[in-house]
């Protein structure tokens, strides 16, 4: 195969993964203010250009949604993953604190065990750091419902934290995990805000 062949291959199959798993390379800053409920919570994050986060209305705890807003990742998103990318939680805790609010218990270094969905889980989390926060992520493996065709899917519950010492965001999946340049997009650009 000679270059040119070569190369419009890969930018093909990029372009086809992009558009398959509904999650774009053009990004936006979302800031939260603490003028909303939470006092001195003031954060900004990077996401799709296709996202957009509101408040929660579900009862679920968390009080941050972020869903699609195009049609196609809309689709993507409410058969199997009731619409939502992933959910925002805010823990007035340190890290530590946070993860055992949220049922981790550390058994190790970077080794914690979990209940999710009825199962126990053992984790195995990957730390992070910035400039404004100390934190670390980690991927629960369960299979999901999905309401076609009563199907079930691999699901890939994604969880970051990010934690300034005093207080927690959790970001979590609602069983699609990111790819991985909007991964790497949320942890890079996250930061509290002063």
């Amino acid at each position: 195969m000679n270059i040119k062949k070569e190369i419009f291959f890969i930018l093909l199959t990029s372009v086809s993964s992009m558009l398959a798993f509904g999650q774009s390379t053009n990004y936006k800053t979302y800031t939260y203010n603490s003028k909303d409920s939470y006092n001195n919570l003031n954060f900004s994050f990077d996401i799709p250009q296709s996202w957009t986060v509101d408040r929660e209305h579900d009862g679920t705890g968390y009080f941050l949604n972020c869903k699609p807003t195009n049609d196609s990742d809309t689709v993507n998103y409410i058969d199997c993953f009731d619409g939502i990318v992933f959910r925002i939680k805010y823990l007035r805790s340190n890290l530590d604190s946070a993860l055992l609010t949220m049922g981790l218990q550390k058994k190790s270094e970077r080794v914690y065990t979990t209940l999710f969905k009825g199962n126990i889980k053992i984790e195995y989390t990957t730390d992070i750091k910035d400039e404004t926060y100390n934190g670390l992520h980690y991927t629960i493996n369960n299979d999901i419902k999905c309401k076609s065709q009563n199907r079930k899917v691999a699901g890939h519950f994604q969880f970051i934290y990010f934690s300034d010492g005093k207080q927690t965001v959790c970001i979590a999946t609602n069983g699609r995990n990111f790819d991985d340049t909007t991964f790497r997009k949320i942890i890079d650009s996250f930061k509290f805000i002063n």
